[in-house]
């Protein structure tokens, strides 16, 4: 079983030798000792966290279409990278960032929340993800049962630990689902050790935490047939290895370092030409070298410098509106586009319009989920204030 799916493109992977881990060690100080040595007020809306939610969505369904060089072999293509190879299969290296994307907009939010004080709420935050996620469940399985009978459902108990997200075999882009429920559940101890360090332990703190991330995605392969068995073990392999971004969202809201980056970059003469090139850089940069594991390395200064444009006003619209269906969207892409309907998804061959029907689809089925969602998280609330109010 891969380590992770949402974030790895094994066909261009790497080896890991000295020099280049110490190339991923140097710049996550770096990145860190920016983080940690400058405090300023400005917190990131809750519109521009949606906004990078709808940049991830995107991302992750451009990701799981064309990251397999067999898929992509199924497309008509005409663009390709200087390297020879479609350009698609390059670009889906950059798609990956969906998951640091992700798990960093989590531990930013939980963080803030921490900072404020009382009540994280993070039950309730769980109790309505799982609500989301079992109307998508209900719905798709229903209707794998129908289609792809070999998979679905199986036995009473595969059924089961999928209906609860332990196990993902119903559908393995699920796997993301219980690591971090465990990563909200223990949110408020993560941050209380983490967010009361000083300033220089923190830096070596979290450079340990990426070499945790690292070795989690490195033992997912020699342990493979051991998390294929024990399934808890495979989560915890998860936590490890999504715990160094979920920190970072944290750190980042306690030490305002959004703001900081607009700072710097007002001050700077000519600083949005020369943050502009840095993004092209790094994004090329991604394209040709090294392996998925090093993406938070490029995710962070990303996000920093993305959120220091002014963007048009219907560009962020956009993004904002796919936001908000991220979760679903999440939750429901790839029964179509490997599990349900693969065929009639890669039928329309050309890697653009693949494309755009996958997201329409995927829309599309996030208002039903949507609709037939609200009336059960409704009847919820009203349950959690009848148990609070006695």
């Amino acid at each position: 079983m891969q380590m992770i799916v949402c974030a790895s493109i094994n066909h261009w992977e790497g080896s890991y030798d000295l020099n280049f881990l110490k190339f991923c060690f140097f710049q996550t100080y770096a990145v860190i000792g920016i983080i940690c040595f400058y405090q300023y007020i400005y917190i990131m809306s809750i519109q521009e966290s949606l906004e990078l939610k709808g940049i991830a969505i995107l991302m992750m369904l451009f990701l799981h279409l064309f990251n397999i060089s067999e898929n992509v072999d199924l497309c008509v293509n005409t663009l390709y990278f200087w390297n020879g190879k479609p350009l698609v299969l390059a670009l889906s290296r950059i798609t990956a960032f969906c998951v640091p994307i992700y798990i960093f907009l989590s531990g930013y939010g939980l963080g803030l929340k921490f900072l404020k004080g009382g009540d994280m709420g993070n039950v309730q935050r769980i109790s309505k993800l799982y609500i989301n996620y079992w109307v998508i469940f209900i719905l798709f399985v229903g209707l794998g049962c129908i289609v792809n009978p070999e998979i679905y459902p199986k036995n009473m108990s595969t059924f089961v630990l999928n209906f609860i997200g332990y196990e993902c075999s119903y559908n393995y882009e699920w796997w993301f689902l219980f690591p971090y429920i465990i990563l909200v559940l223990l949110s408020k101890y993560i941050f209380t050790f983490f967010l009361n360090l000083k300033k220089k332990t923190l830096v070596w703190t979290m450079v340990g935490l990426f070499g945790m991330h690292i070795g989690g995605n490195l033992l997912g392969k020699p342990l493979s047939g051991i998390t294929a068995e024990f399934h808890i073990v495979q989560h915890l392999l998860w936590v490890v290895s999504l715990i160094f971004m979920f920190v970072c969202g944290a750190v980042f809201a306690k030490y305002a370092i959004f703001d900081w980056a607009k700072a710097v970059c007002n001050r700077m003469k000519n600083g949005k030409l020369i943050l502009g090139s840095v993004f092209i850089v790094l994004l090329i940069l991604r394209m040709m070298l090294g392996p998925s594991v090093i993406n938070p390395l490029f995710v962070l200064p990303a996000m920093m410098i993305y959120l220091c444009f002014v963007r048009p006003a219907r560009l962020s619209g956009v993004l904002r509106y796919f936001g908000k269906h991220s979760t679903n969207m999440w939750l429901i892409h790839t029964f179509f586009a490997y599990y349900l309907f693969k065929d009639f998804v890669y039928g329309f061959k050309y890697p653009i319009v693949i494309y755009c029907v996958l997201i329409l689809l995927s829309l599309a089925s996030s208002y039903v989920v949507t609709w037939m969602n609200r009336p059960l998280q409704g009847l919820w609330d009203k349950y959690v204030l009848r148990v609070k109010h006695g």
